[in-house]
Order: structure tokens, then C-alpha cells, then sequence
């Protein structure tokens, strides 16, 4: 939708040869978007994202209802630069020039025709883009019907997955913290 995906153009946080590259055809609304069926009344987004030439990008999600809840960050300093709505939203670095974003919102009684959009942005609005060609890589988004983001479950078909267990591991250092 206003742009052009080009399949396995760079190396993926997981450290294969699998991310996608994301160019604007067009400066009015370049986006990949996905519909999505929810239960209940706060869903989060997440992406992982990486700059090609694009500075800025955003999630937005849109719905039957006036509200539009978007998130624009920017991809040269790691920080979000625009909120609009009830969101939530993170920015994480990884390594190789990657980040993980996220947004969080609320949803509406009556919201029908839910997408939710990875935008690449001007800086001002989630939904326009500086210039034809401006791009980004991105690889493994994540839909979940929690108020928080989680960590990705790939999910290769439309087969429902199973989360394996999440493990936190406390270093030495932060626990001679925790126990002062």
C-alpha cells in the first residue's frame, strides 16, 4: 500500500538474512498494515525496525471510530518524537542499528475494521512521508491482546502459537543492588 517490499535485503536481530526492505511509492500514507480481531479493550503492537534511508517511522492504528492512535519515532536517535491518543509506546535498541517499537491503545466498543500500520513518516504525522524512496528494513511484527509488549513469538502461517517461557536473568551487579 503506497509502497514496495523487497523480501531479505539485510540481516534480522535473530542473525539471519531475513529482513525486508520498505520503500515509499508514494509520500501519502507509504505502510504495511495488518486487520486484526480483538478481544479485548487494550491491544499492543510491536515491530523491529531498522533505518535504510527513512529518519522517522510510525504506528498507527486505524478503526470505524474518529480516534487514530499513532506513534511516530525516530530512527536516528532512538527516541519517540509524537504521540497522539490513548497509547502507550517504547522505542528498545538492539544491536546492528535495530529497534524493537511498540504502541499500546485502547480499544472502543464499537471499533470495527481494525489495522494497524507501520508508517514510514515525515516526523510530523504518522501517515506521510518525506519522499518517494525513503525506506526502511523491518522484520517480525507482533500482535497481542495484553496493555504490554512481549517478547516475539514467530508466527510463520495462521496457526495459533504457543508462548514458550520468558526468562529474566539478574546479574551480579543489579543483584548487589537489590540486596543493599
Amino acid at each position: 500500500t503506497n509502497a514496495s517490499i523487497t523480501s531479505n535485503q539485510a540481516i534480522a536481530p535473530d542473525g539471519t538474512q531475513t529482513a525486508d526492505l520498505i520503500i515509499a511509492n508514494s509520500t501519502d500514507q507509504p505502510r504495511l498494515e495488518r486487520g486484526i480481531s480483538s478481544t479485548t479493550a487494550t491491544s499492543t503492537v510491536s515491530w523491529f525496525v531498522k533505518k535504510y534511508n527513512a529518519r522517522y517511522v510510525g504506528i498507527a492504528q486505524f478503526n470505524s471510530n474518529s480516534t487514530q492512535p499513532n506513534v511516530i519515532f525516530d530512527l536516528d536517535n532512538g527516541s519517540v518524537i509524537r504521540v497522539e491518543s490513548n497509547t502507550t509506546q517504547s522505542i528498545i535498541p538492539l544491536a546492528n542499528g535495530w529497534y524493537k517499537i511498540s504502541m499500546s491503545y485502547s480499544h472502543f466498543a464499537t471499533d470495527s475494521n481494525n489495522i494497524f500500520k507501520l508508517t514510514i513518516s515525515n516526523g510530523s504525522t504518522a501517515f506521510t512521508a518525506s519522499n518517494i524512496g525513503d525506506g526502511v528494513y523491518c522484520w517480525g511484527s507482533n500482535y497481542i491482546d495484553l496493555a504490554y509488549d512481549t517478547s516475539y513469538i514467530p508466527a510463520l502461517s495462521n496457526q495459533a502459537v504457543t508462548r514458550t517461557v520468558d526468562f529474566c536473568h539478574i546479574g551480579s551487579g543489579l543483584q548487589n543492588i537489590l540486596n543493599t
